[in-house]
């Protein structure tokens, strides 16, 4: 029955190899002892001795080194041997009767038995207080806290680690002293009062005061300390836990601030949410008078805009019935002129002379009304490409010759660099200033013509006079509509050159005057050079600005590659341009093409992705047709790379935008027999 229940309490079996090596050590020995003992294999001489005590060992040595559970299994091994031994006769306890055998055997087993379970009891409940009172020193060892215990008179008896990280002091110089040299001077009567609560049997429940580390520095602690009895329940001292609760103070200190702060900050807020409601009281009573300000804004923008539309539509009307007869008076004048009609005697000669300068004065007058009224509406077009300056002066010039007389132009253009403008239209700003010059220039005088590189990506271009110049007060008046300086004032309409400003700004550009009166006049204005990556910019917001306009479907741009169809001389008999003008041919009125690299084109157009798509196409197949047609029956390879971006789907940048293109260059055959 021990055996039994020994093992249903405890059936599990945690020994390491060298145990179970003891155990087997154990019962071999058992069993060979039992056998000698009990089956009479010892000699005679030596039966007469109490041998069958030679087995109680072997129950201690279970006792001690295992338990109760090997103390009954020896036991039971034990046991079998004996009785099968002393049944056979055999052993200290054989008698004549076995009853009488078994009985004193019996005796012998109860009283070895009971021994060595009282003793497993005894070593167990030792090794388990042995254990609890390790498992104890380990946690007051290794507490964060300090743990102090100490006499009743405030003599340390010990210290753990806690105490020597909060308190500085290791164990030997602590242990021995008296508690009050942790204690500040201002603070000796506190010590005294805990001792003597402390005798009465009171406890001390996180108690906070301050301490003094061994380094001299106060910090705050948290004491417990509880009284220490013996077994007759007499106080004989106690044990003090402190927590260091230096930055929870701290903490709490700068809480307290930071909630007198937050407190005054609230009533800085209640102070200033009054102001602000007051201030909000305002606002919708200025709000309620700007919603009626803009109502009547809006109606006068309503009335602007019709106002507007009809200048508009006045001036478009004016210009063109102004234009007809125009034209038609201009084209008798000539004929008149030239004597196409008869013969002129000199004064009529001077009056037709007069009437044709006047005609033009008044197309003047017109074009530059209707090019002012597009500007400031925004819907003037300008058609950008990289343009030779020298030779566009070279041409206005000899447009000119009739008028500039005896005056010496010198130029100097030599070699310039493209700019990114309008042709038609820098003619028009180099023109005005040119026949300004001309008119406020003496027969005999001089007119200088200069262009040169100014600031960084800009070209400059300057038409200088020794002519009677201009006041220095009256130089900001030069650039407004209809208004004209000097007492010499030539005939005019005063919108020259506020429409020159204009176009040079409408360029990118600035338009700069310097004169002195008696002296002459030097004005300037600057054109940005032609970059590939300019154009591409440019021309992109144009584009954007066109799909704004329209259906707002995006901007397409088409990279192509030609130099196939460059390297076929007889297809492109005018080269590069030939090719421009083939593709523009091609492409919807106002779609942009320029050349990124010699043998790259660009197309921008303001197009969805569908239609995108389907314009490649029309192209592949227009250039197919035109190869068709000029080369006949011949079979050459010709393949076209086309790479296609679109705004906002691929890219929202030009740059991006080209090389996502790029990235989808891909050769295209452009006609099926040419394999």
């Amino acid at each position: 029955a021990p055996l039994i229940l020994s093992w249903f309490e405890n059936p599990h079996v945690r020994w390491n190899v060298k145990k179970y090596l003891e155990v087997y050590s154990m019962l071999t020995w058992l069993v060979v002892t039992a056998l000698l003992v009990f089956y009479g294999l010892l000699p005679n001489s030596i039966k007469n001795y109490p041998i069958e005590f030679l087995c109680i060992p072997f129950l201690f040595w279970a006792a001690f080194r295992f338990g109760k559970r090997e103390v009954a299994t020896i036991t039971f091994v034990l046991s079998i041997i004996a009785i099968t031994g002393t049944l056979n006769g055999y052993g200290p306890f054989a008698r004549y009767s076995p009853n009488e055998s078994l009985l004193l055997l019996q005796m012998f087993m109860v009283f070895s038995v009971v021994i060595a379970q009282l003793v497993a009891v005894i070593i167990f409940k030792w090794k388990k207080a042995e254990e609890a009172l390790l498992y104890t020193t380990f946690l007051v060892e290794n507490s964060e806290d300090a743990i102090i215990g100490k006499t009743l008179q405030g003599i340390i008896m010990s210290w753990n680690r806690g105490a020597q990280k909060i308190y500085g002091y290791t164990s030997e110089e602590a242990l021995g002293r008296h508690i009050s040299f942790l204690s500040p001077n201002n603070r000796s009567e506190e010590l005294k009062d805990m001792l003597t609560r402390l005798s009465t049997g009171d406890r001390i429940n996180q108690y906070e005061t301050k301490r003094v580390r061994k380094d001299g520095r106060l910090i705050d602690v948290s004491l417990t300390i509880s009284p220490i009895l013996d077994q007759r329940g007499d106080i004989i001292g106690a044990s003090a836990i402190a927590q260091d609760i230096t930055q929870r103070k701290i903490f709490e200190s700068q809480r307290e601030s930071q909630a007198m702060a937050l407190a005054e900050s609230n009533r800085e807020l209640e102070k200033r949410e009054r102001i602000m409601r007051s201030l909000l009281e305002d606002i919708q009573a200025s709000k309620a008078k700007l919603e009626d300000q803009k109502k009547v804004l809006q109606d006068a923008n309503k009335r602007l805009e019709t106002l507007s539309a009809m200048k508009d539509e006045f001036v478009a009307t004016v210009s063109h019935e102004l234009r007809t007869p125009l034209t038609a008076i201009k084209e008798g004048v000539s004929l008149l002129v030239d004597r196409l009609l008869g013969p002129l005697n000199d004064e009529q000669q001077d009056f037709l002379n007069t009437v044709d300068q006047n005609v033009d004065r008044l197309t003047e007058l017109i074009n530059n009304m209707l090019d002012l009224s597009k500007i400031e509406a925004g819907r003037l077009r300008m058609f950008r490409r990289g343009i030779d300056v020298g030779k566009l002066i070279n041409e206005t010039i000899q447009n000119y010759k009739t008028i500039t007389g005896a005056r010496k132009i010198k130029m100097n253009f030599s070699s310039t660099p493209l700019v990114f403008a309008d042709s038609s239209r820098i003619m028009q700003v180099f023109g005005n200033l040119f026949s300004n010059a001309v008119k406020f220039t003496d027969n005999q005088g001089a007119i200088y013509l200069n262009a040169s590189l100014a600031q960084e990506g800009y070209l400059e271009i300057s038409i200088q006079d020794n002519g009677i110049g201009i006041e220095k007060e009256d130089i900001p008046k030069l650039f407004k509509k209809f208004s004209q300086v000097g007492q010499r004032r030539a005939q005019g309409t005063g919108l020259g050159l506020a429409l020159c400003k204009e176009l040079v700004e409408l360029h990118g550009g600035a338009v700069e005057v310097a004169s002195e009166l008696g002296k002459g006049s030097c004005f300037k204005f600057s054109l940005p050079l032609y970059t590939p990556d300019l154009a591409m910019d440019e021309y992109f917001k144009e584009q954007a600005q066109r799909s704004e306009q329209g259906k707002n479907e995006g901007v397409g741009m088409i990279v192509l590659d030609i130099e196939p169809l460059l390297k076929i001389g007889s297809l492109w008999r005018g080269g590069k341009e030939d090719v421009e003008f083939f593709v523009r041919k091609h492409l919807r009125e106002g779609d942009a093409v320029f050349w990124m690299s010699p043998d790259r084109m660009i197309i921008l157009a303001a197009t969805s992705s569908k239609t995108l798509t389907q314009t490649v196409q029309h192209l592949l197949n227009a250039i197919g047709e035109r190869l068709t047609a000029a080369m006949g029956q011949k079979k050459i390879p010709v393949r076209v790379k086309f790479g296609t971006a679109h705004s906002p789907t691929d890219a929202t940048e030009a740059h991006q935008m080209y090389k996502v293109a790029v990235e989808r260059l891909n050769p295209q055959e452009v006609a099926a027999q040419y394999p």
